[in-house]
């Protein structure tokens, strides 16, 4: 469905956090959503523990909002 654009990087230590963009288009079903065809941008956040060259530890924040009112599923 997606490109995955990071917009931004910040390391401190073992800690990284990147602000993605997502592009895409609705193709299949998505949190209960039939396909649309409607194209969709929205950020996420994500921020991970890294040890050596592991990912150990990740959560993930997105604009879900900002991408249901573009597949028509919430008004604006």
């Amino acid at each position: 469905m997606s490109d995955h654009t990071i917009e931004k990087l910040v390391v401190d230590g073992p800690d990284v956090w990147a602000l993605y963009t997502m592009e895409g288009t609705h193709r299949g079903a998505l949190r209960g959503v039939e396909p649309t065809g409607r194209k969709v941008r929205y950020s996420i956040v994500a921020m991970y523990q890294v040890d050596g060259e592991q990912i150990t530890e990740a959560d993930f924040v997105s604009d879900d909002l900002r991408m249901m009112r573009q597949l028509g599923a919430i008004p604006s």
